[in-house]
């Protein structure tokens, strides 16, 4: 009788020890594959986008013409507009992220709700449909009209649509950058890692 349950006993120590090996190399797979991204190299600047993402051509015709512009695969519904210098001052958006310089590159907050949750429908230009509102004290025009897109905008304490970040090389420049996410679900942690791998030169 002594010597089954000592044998018991160890059997019961080998299994946990087999289902443990087993399991680690899931995680180690699928954190390799989500840290893959792409470096864009431009004359002004450097970023980070994921692989997949390509650069789009601007429309010439509109007045406030990106300087750059990106695009996801199409299944993921993904743009972002890159303004420098030119940066388009009366463009209204859907949703707000505070961003400031540090040092050649960005730091940003998180992103806001729709505009339209908390700004006040009595200031709504009825000829724009736009209003002014405000996010974490910082100004910008809230889309009203438009009220079920997703676009985000940077936004400063310097004034609308414009934050001034200084490369080592290259000197000052006002920059503004657009990110729409079509997805029923928005997911910004995207927006949050191209916001951080910005650089000027």
């Amino acid at each position: 009788m002594l010597g089954g349950l000592i044998y018991g006993l160890m059997n019961l120590r080998i299994v946990p020890e087999q289902n443990l090996r087993n399991a680690a190399p899931v995680s180690k797979g699928f954190q390799i594959n989500s840290k893959t991204k792409v470096t864009i190299d431009k004359p002004l600047l450097k970023l980070e986008l994921p692989v997949g993402w390509h650069e789009i051509s601007t429309d010439k015709k509109v007045a406030a013409t990106p300087t750059y512009s990106f695009a996801s695969p199409s299944a993921d519904a993904q743009i972002m507009d890159i303004y420098i210098d030119a940066v388009p001052t009366t463009m209204a958006v859907n949703k707000a992220v505070v961003v400031s310089a540090q040092a050649d590159g960005l730091g940003y907050d998180t992103v806001s709700d729709n505009c339209t949750n908390f700004t006040e429908s009595s200031l709504k230009d009825p000829r724009t449909a736009t209003a002014p509102a405000r996010w974490q004290t910082i100004n910008f025009i809230c889309d009203m009209g438009n009220y079920a897109r997703a676009v985000v905008g940077t936004m400063s304490t310097e004034g609308i649509n414009q934050v001034t970040v200084t490369g080592p090389t290259t000197g000052p420049h006002k920059l503004f950058i657009t990110y729409t996410d079509n997805n029923i679900s928005p997911s910004y942690s995207v927006l949050y890692e191209i916001l951080r791998s910005i650089h000027f030169k």
